[in-house]
């Protein structure tokens, strides 16, 4: 027990905090892990279902390289982000993760030295699943280009009005208007 009253007072307050980053942990709708000598140390619900494990202890005390395709993936991120992380600035980056069962994802991250000025303590770090904003992303932009390509060679004139101004024309609108 103890008996000095700031003691006490700082165990309380260090008790509160804990709960407290536990809650964030625990209630985060994103990833969150941390890592420290390249060694998973801590992870959220919602990171280890991202990665294909049942509940966050499977991970603990592996080696951060079981996240990623390829031990040279590994390296290249350790060898962009070291640096980064050493110099206490916040890293974030977009790449591609494996999960448990060896298919692969893409993630994006941020991730930051817990104690700018003790690097060695570990990385907190951010993931979230953008494999479905990709793909988003990139069907988006290939019909985009389908539909450029119709707009440039279609036969009749198009042309894009907005408050009564031309915003855009094709090349036939042009030849049939002058």
């Amino acid at each position: 027990m103890i008996r000095d009253p700031i003691a006490k007072s700082a165990v309380m307050a260090a008790s509160q905090m804990l709960l407290e980053l536990r809650a964030i942990l625990d209630n985060a709708t994103i990833g969150i892990l941390f890592s420290k000598n390249r060694v998973l140390v801590q992870a959220n619900k919602v990171f280890a279902s991202m990665f294909g494990y049942g509940s966050a202890d499977e991970i603990v005390g592996q080696s951060g390289i079981v996240l990623y395709p390829s031990e040279e993936a590994y390296e290249a991120l350790g060898r962009e982000a070291g640096p980064v992380l050493a110099a206490g600035a916040p890293f974030r980056a977009e790449i591609e993760m494996r999960r448990k069962d060896g298919s692969t994802f893409w993630c994006s991250m941020s991730a930051k030295a817990i104690n700018p000025l003790r690097t060695q303590d570990g990385t907190i770090w951010i993931m979230e699943d953008v494999t479905e904003r990709r793909r988003l992303r990139r069907t988006v932009e290939e019909s985009r280009r389908e539909l450029e390509v119709i707009f440039d060679n279609a036969a009749v004139g198009i042309v894009f009005v907005r408050d009564r101004a031309i915003l855009r024309c094709n090349h036939r609108f042009e030849e049939i208007f002058g």
